[in-house]
């Protein structure tokens, strides 16, 4: 005999899924039950999304200041995580950077997606609670990883480029400093 599973059947599985995740949900931001029946994942959401917007500056800003090595701004090191290019000697990879920076991509598509299925809910009943749950916990999830990662193998090896050469110089260096260049890069002779 088959026994077919019932759709009475299949929505208690459901929703024993979304009471769990629920549960976790509640564990982990400390939250009551009646708030998270509310909007707090969506709040909560916004602020995960703010977090990531702030990491993609960060990182872009230390991408541009570790361009280099012949171009860019060279200011600070990297710690070497990939080999760089055959093409290039001495460059860095920003691997990490460009890691954290994806994941923060993906953290504001989840909240672009938690906005979405917040609008299903009617009156205090939403049905794609269980969307929001696994949502909200992965982007949770996502973003530890990053920080952690971010930190414990880039930041925490950055330096300082004290061989760092500023363009006038690598110019000088090369014969190519006309007056024309110089009145373009320092008009008013500060370098």
């Amino acid at each position: 005999m088959i026994i077919k599973q019932s759709p009475l059947l299949s929505s208690r599985i459901s929703a024993k899924k979304a009471f769990a995740i629920a549960s976790d949900i509640l564990i982990i931001s400390s939250l009551s039950l009646t708030n998270i029946a509310r909007n707090e994942p969506i709040r909560c959401m916004l602020t995960l999304k703010e977090l990531a917007i702030h990491l993609i500056k960060i990182t872009s800003d230390l991408r541009l200041l570790s361009s280099g090595p012949r171009t860019g701004l060279a200011e600070i090191m990297l710690p070497p995580v990939q080999p760089g290019s055959t093409i290039m000697p001495g460059k860095v990879n920003p691997a990490i950077l460009e890691m954290t920076y994806m994941v923060c991509c993906q953290i504001i598509g989840y909240e672009t997606a938690i906005a979405t299925v917040g609008i299903a809910g009617q009156l205090e009943i939403n049905v794609m609670m269980p969307v929001i749950a696994h949502i909200f916990l992965h982007s949770i999830d996502l973003l530890t990883n990053a920080i952690q990662t971010l930190v414990t193998k880039c930041i925490s090896g950055i330096q300082a480029d004290e061989e760092n050469k500023t363009i006038k110089q690598i110019l000088q260096e090369k014969g190519l400093l006309t007056d024309g260049i110089i009145n373009a890069i320092d008009p008013k002779g500060m370098v």
